[in-house]
């Protein structure tokens, strides 16, 4: 299934998804949740959306961001995937889910 589900995403033409971060506010919570806004790119098709981020300070000052966001294919023009003849189906829901982590700039030397 994994391979009809790239030729379903068109990965030959369209090989990442992408996401284009606009906008986010500190989520009033417990902890570190950030309400953002951006851009999702599938297969070519920008969509607005709207999600939560986790995020978390680690004891190094590198960042660790966690989120989901669930997508309807046919929303991007993307077919749910079959296979044998269309006895095994995908769901048209899915769930993108990232974890991204940033670390500091090393701190530089001044050369003497």
């Amino acid at each position: 299934m994994n391979g009809k589900l790239r030729d379903a995403l068109d990965a030959e033409k369209h090989p990442t998804i992408d996401y284009r971060f606009d906008s986010a506010d500190r989520h009033p919570s417990d902890g570190l949740k950030l309400k953002t806004l951006g851009t999702l790119t599938v297969a070519g098709v920008p969509r607005g959306v709207t999600f939560t981020v986790d995020a978390a300070v680690e004891a190094d000052g590198s960042v660790i961001a966690m989120g989901t966001i669930p997508l309807m294919m046919h929303e991007v023009g993307v077919e749910p995937p079959t296979a044998l003849l269309g006895m095994l189906k995908t769901a048209d829901r899915v769930t993108i889910k990232f974890e991204l982590r940033a670390v500091p700039a090393a701190a530089t030397v001044p050369h003497a």
